[in-house]
């Protein structure tokens, strides 16, 4: 399709558990290529270490947010089955996914 890669949006991402791990310079079209400790994904954040702490933390803060927001857009008028499908439909999808 003769698409051409832009070296400004690749970066790279050694993944290993070594404590000191080797690390090459890689280049294209004369531009190097920036190393990351972490990379987004298809919405999953990849660790250079393969954990996926940061990635389960941002979820969790995702989620708690649009608790907060539930709580403070009803507060006390809507009764519990309606908080309830609320959180199913907008936090549990959030964590379901």
């Amino acid at each position: 399709w003769n698409m051409n890669f832009n070296p400004s949006k690749c970066k790279v991402l050694t993944i290993t558990r070594r404590c000191h791990p080797i690390f090459y310079n890689y280049s294209m079209n004369g531009d190097s290529m920036e190393h990351v400790g972490f990379f987004n994904d298809l919405g999953i954040l990849i660790d250079k270490k393969l954990y996926f702490n940061t990635h389960i933390d941002r979820l969790i803060s995702k989620c708690n947010r649009m608790c907060g927001f539930i709580k403070r857009s009803l507060g006390f008028i809507a009764s519990s089955q309606v908080k309830f499908r609320l959180y199913k439909s907008l936090c549990l999808s959030i964590l379901e996914y």
